[in-house]
């Protein structure tokens, strides 16, 4: 039995609902959506012609207290077959969909990806490196798809409270920011503005936008408890762990968790490996996916499998070969201080071969030149070994054409 407990504590102007808030059941009211931002400019990125799209789109763009709302209206007639194919979270496939790309600070540095399929499906990622996407990360937030005659529309919110950004001066906040839509039939891909995420410039692309400032916290705490029966000895296990969520502003987001469960995690795909190099697989735990891609420093292979973190030796089994670690506590900040952004992990294994984990990181990032530093720490007692390794990153970007990376 899990007991989920959420509690938000925002600032009064963004608790309290304006009379106009949006509300999202797919269809698009004029009155809701006046004031934002009108796109029809979508081009054909797939195949490459960049010319306008015979399958007209549009989109609206506005800045709300409760996220940044987002909506589609896809004209497509029936001669044009409706893929309605379901799919399980973060599935793919070759359906009808849209997509919102993000840059919530506008530096080409971290980017999000929203997708909503015509079937009700959905999919997040995160984008780094211009164009690597990564679906370990699980987002929080909302949409609704509906259908009228030859088009069908899809009006996402995302909250402020989803990713951290940097500290902004005055009352506007500029942000990177792509939308496209994909037919299903016949994979034809139509974008705004005209990109696609295969090009080496991608992330640094994004169409700049001016949206209003807005300010939105959050405090979630999730307690869960569990009890284990068996029946041939007549034991009863209980057990009990807090999920901590907190973010005050934009500027800074703290998440913790004490003796975590992660008994809901979908296990692994069952590979086959012959070959010389270990399968990589990815974290699908909540807490170690959520907002870590800052601390992802990948080197080596392009498909970001060699990184200085690798959140699966957390709760991995233990030196003595007695099992799996058990997590008893981890806690992760990510925040910003003027330029500068900072970020801290730490996850600790209790019994007495249980190890600690620290990873400590600042980097920042300018229109050219982006640096980072981080210095990781594993203490592992039962072996009594101690890893410290320390790492700068560099980034620059020479011109429209080349990035240098060391």
């Amino acid at each position: 039995m899990r007991l989920v407990f959420l509690l938000p504590v925002c600032a009064a102007a963004a608790c309290s609902l304006p009379v106009d808030a949006i509300e999202l059941d797919g269809h698009i009211d004029p009155a809701e959506w006046q004031g934002a931002r009108h796109v029809d400019d979508f081009r054909l990125v797939q195949p490459l012609t960049r010319e306008p799209t015979s399958h007209p789109t549009e989109a609206w763009i506005l800045s709300t207290p409760e996220g940044l709302a987002i909506a589609f209206r896809n004209t497509q007639p029936e001669s044009v077959p409706r893929t309605r194919q379901k799919t399980q979270r973060d599935g793919g496939g070759p359906v009808d969909r849209v997509n919102v790309y993000v840059d919530f600070d506008g530096d080409g540095r971290q980017g999000y990806n929203f997708t909503v399929t015509l079937a009700g499906g959905l999919m997040d990622e995160t984008i780094s490196n211009e164009n690597r996407f990564s679906r370990d990360w699980d987002g929080d937030w909302q949409f609704a798809v509906g259908e009228a005659g030859d088009t069908w529309s899809v009006e996402i919110l995302i909250p402020w409270h989803i990713a951290p950004m940097q500290k902004v001066e005055g009352g506007t906040r500029r942000i990177g920011l792509a939308l496209d839509r994909v037919i299903g039939s016949s994979n034809e891909r139509m974008a705004w503005p005209a990109i696609v995420y295969s090009e080496t410039r991608f992330l640094s692309a994004f169409a700049k936008v001016e949206l209003a400032q807005q300010r939105q916290s959050l405090l979630a705490l999730t307690p869960y408890a569990v009890a284990l029966y068996d029946k041939l000895s007549g034991k009863v296990e209980p057990d009990a762990g807090l999920d901590l969520f907190w973010k005050p502003s934009g500027q800074f987001q703290l998440s913790g968790t004490l003796n975590p469960d992660f008994g809901q995690v979908e296990s692994d795909q069952l590979v086959v490996n012959f070959g010389a190099v270990e399968t990589f697989f990815g974290d699908k735990r909540p807490f170690f996916t959520e907002n870590q891609s800052f601390f992802d420093v990948p080197f080596g292979s392009l498909n970001g499998s060699n990184r200085l973190i690798y959140t699966r030796r957390v709760g991995a089994p233990a030196d003595d070969g007695s099992g799996a670690g058990d997590v008893e506590a981890a806690v992760k900040l990510n925040g910003s201080l003027g330029r500068y952004n900072l970020g801290l992990f730490a996850a600790s294994e209790g019994d007495e071969v249980g190890r600690d984990f620290l990873a400590l990181r600042i980097g920042r990032d300018g229109e050219r030149i982006g640096w980072g530093s981080m210095l990781t720490r594993v203490d592992r007692p039962f072996l009594d070994r101690v890893a410290t390794v320390a790492s700068m990153d560099h980034r620059w970007r020479v011109g429209s054409a080349l990035d240098i990376s060391a």
